[in-house]
């Protein structure tokens, strides 16, 4: 029988033994506690259980330690650059030069050429849609600026760096204008660049040289140059995931490196082959790491997601628990084999976060070897 704690006489507590008492040991999958194989134990004054390979198990003693524990879920991901955008032409013109495919193209670096005009890559999130000029202000001239001082135009000293066209703005431009072959107006026509959100490595070329440049057609494919993770993640467990959130990359070779989520996907895809629509529905979660991948493209990585956290806590192993015949779990003491009733909080990692009267840091409690 598991060992019960009852009632004395006296009105003290007693663990109370049969000839031939059982430990049971306790497991946890997520949330849930399941009871596993009894473990014969001889039965000896005071609880003591035999360790010299009677006919019960050894038992051992492992200390109560304060610790964080973290329960992870673990996805399955690809490393890689994801998916290929076009580059989209918005001057009038010849196309004279592109990009070679599988070319990386940084800020300040040309993607394609129209009459003999090189248009530069320059970082931001918002496309251009409008010249850019004197009496402009937003978000567009902001990210103009942002430009003009990490290509070294302009320093944050000579040009304030926000959403208003100055006469500092108008010299920075023109400083780019010349070192870029262009007209010195001061006025960034559109066309004149192209903002993406990062350097790009060039996927394919969508156009061919020698033909005409239409405002709004597509010059080139890309892929963010920077390296990502993709999960596809099932649509029902879609809440594991937000932006910002930060993760734990496990790449080739058992090494991890952190990472942060910077998108979920809102529409879900089915994750079946055929044209039939079957399978799971998923959604793509696209992961920045933050550590080097060099060498690792197109390599499957384990993304973990944390789920619940229990900072600053006691923990046992989770072999450390004993059943109590009257509910819960208790955990018996090595030095004087009192068994402590506890309060149970995370399982993570082989520990379980406990609470109960008299439990310390460097305690010693019993556990199976």
């Amino acid at each position: 029988m598991i060992g019960r704690r009852t009632k004395t006489g006296t009105g003290g507590e007693a663990l109370v033994q049969s000839r031939r008492r059982r430990r049971t040991a306790v497991v946890t999958g997520g949330a849930a506690v399941a009871l596993v194989g009894a473990l014969a134990v001889s039965g000896l004054p005071g609880g003591r259980a035999k360790a010299d390979g009677g006919s019960g198990p050894k038992l051992g003693s492992a200390a109560v330690t304060r610790r964080t524990l973290v329960e992870q879920q673990d996805l399955s991901g690809t490393l890689g650059h994801g998916d290929a955008a076009p580059v989209v032409n918005r001057r009038n013109g010849t196309l004279t030069w592109l990009a070679p495919a599988g070319s990386t193209v940084d800020r300040g670096q040309p993607l394609y050429e129209v009459d003999g005009h090189k248009v530069p890559l320059l970082v931001g999130d918002r496309p251009a849609w409008r010249p850019l000029g004197p009496a402009a202000s937003g978000a567009d001239v902001r990210q103009l600026e942002e430009n003009l001082v990490a290509l070294g135009y302009a320093t944050t000293r000579t040009l304030d760096v926000d959403d208003t066209w100055t006469a500092a703005t108008t010299d920075a431009v023109k400083r780019w204008q010349k070192a870029a072959g262009l007209d010195q107006d001061g006025v960034v026509d559109l066309g004149e660049a192209v903002f993406l959100p990062g350097a790009v490595i060039v996927a394919s070329q969508s156009g061919h040289l020698g033909e005409d440049a239409r405002p709004g057609g597509e010059v080139l494919t890309a892929t963010p140059a920077a390296p990502v993770v993709t999960v596809k993640l099932d649509a029902a467990k879609r809440d594991l995931a937000k932006a910002g959130d930060a993760v734990e990359i496990g790449l080739p070779g058992d090494k991890r490196i952190p990472g942060t989520v910077t998108s979920v996907g809102t529409a879900a895809s089915s994750s079946g082959s055929g044209g039939g629509g079957g399978g799971d529905a998923q959604v793509a979660v696209t992961i920045t790491p933050h550590g080097s991948t060099e060498g690792l493209d197109g390599s499957p990585v384990d993304v973990y997601v944390t789920r619940q956290k229990a900072e600053n806590v006691l923990a046992v192993p989770v072999g450390a628990l004993l059943a109590l015949a009257e509910g819960g779990y208790g955990v018996e003491t090595e030095a004087d084999h009192k068994l402590v009733p506890v309060e149970t909080g995370l399982f993570a990692d082989g520990q379980v976060e406990v609470r109960g009267p008299g439990l310390r840091p460097g305690l010693k409690v019993v556990v199976p070897v």
